[in-house]
């Protein structure tokens, strides 16, 4: 990085903020022999390999950011009293944990049934890509329910909770988009039965 005619700038970006994200710009950069990783030409199926195991991890992050917005909410919910009692008394509130606990359910399944299949060499791309794509969409999901039980203070200020809301949104795209995901998943699914 250190040749000349390279530049790199930051792109600012809505969440995952401890990840650079750069534009990196070759500018008449001659490159040696020592310079290269891996072989000329084959940097696209180099990286394509890792997708699986880093979409996997996407998956368990996300439940994790999930899990630890769905108690914080909890919490909150019984704390905070409107109108003499607790939020979590009333039905809304409740329906809300209802719906995140099936939710945060569905994704601790999928990922121990997942990382069994790595363990055991069986996990394909469509099993990383249909990880990705459920746990995802749920944990944003999972995220945004319990931004709404805070209200006012999940939205105001540095809170935990707009952290992960921030960086779930930007999951839905980073180690490849839910429309991707879908199209592996697809491609996946139907060649069981050709």
């Amino acid at each position: 990085m250190n040749k000349p005619g390279i530049s790199v700038s930051l792109i600012p970006k809505l969440g995952l903020k401890m990840d650079s994200c750069c534009v990196v710009k070759f500018d008449n950069v001659e490159l040696e022999e020592k310079d290269f990783f891996g072989t000329e030409g084959n940097g696209f199926v180099r990286v394509k390999k890792e997708f699986d195991l880093e979409r996997f991890l996407i998956a368990c992050s996300n439940y994790g950011c999930a899990y630890c917005a769905f108690e914080d909410a909890a919490r909150y919910a019984n704390k905070r009293v409107q109108f003499d009692l607790p939020i979590s008394k009333t039905q809304l509130i409740q329906e809300k944990f209802a719906y995140m606990s099936v939710q945060l359910t569905n994704m601790k399944n999928m990922i121990y049934h997942t990382a069994w299949k790595a363990d055991n060499g069986q996990m394909t791309p469509g099993d990383a890509a249909k990880c990705k794509l459920y746990c995802s969409k749920a944990a944003f999901d999972v995220v945004d329910n319990a931004m709404q039980v805070f209200g006012g203070q999940g939205i105001t200020g540095e809170h935990r909770i707009s952290r992960f809301w921030r960086d779930l949104r930007v999951d839905r795209v980073s180690g490849g988009s839910e429309e991707m995901q879908v199209l592996t998943l697809g491609r996946e699914v139907l060649r069981e039965y050709v």
